[in-house]
C-alpha cells in the first residue's frame, strides 16, 4: 500500500515539475517507510533546487 500511495505522489510530482517547464529541476525525496495496514500515517516530503513555488497539494 505503501508503494501504491509513493507512486502516485511520485507521479503528480513528476506532471506538476513537468508542467512548469522554464523552472529548474526540482528535486523531492521521500523515505522509505512500511506502514501496517488501517494505520494513519505522514510521509515526509523534503524539497530542493527550486525557486519560487507557492504551494502545492495533493490528495489520495
Amino acid at each position: 500500500m505503501t508503494y501504491f500511495i509513493k507512486t502516485i505522489v511520485a507521479g503528480f510530482i513528476f506532471l506538476f515539475s513537468f508542467s512548469n517547464i522554464q523552472s529548474q529541476s526540482v528535486v523531492f525525496s521521500m523515505p522509505d517507510e512500511i506502514y501496517p495496514p488501517s494505520t494513519s500515517f505522514c510521509i515526509p516530503v523534503s524539497v530542493s533546487n527550486f525557486q519560487s513555488i507557492e504551494s502545492i497539494q495533493c490528495a489520495i
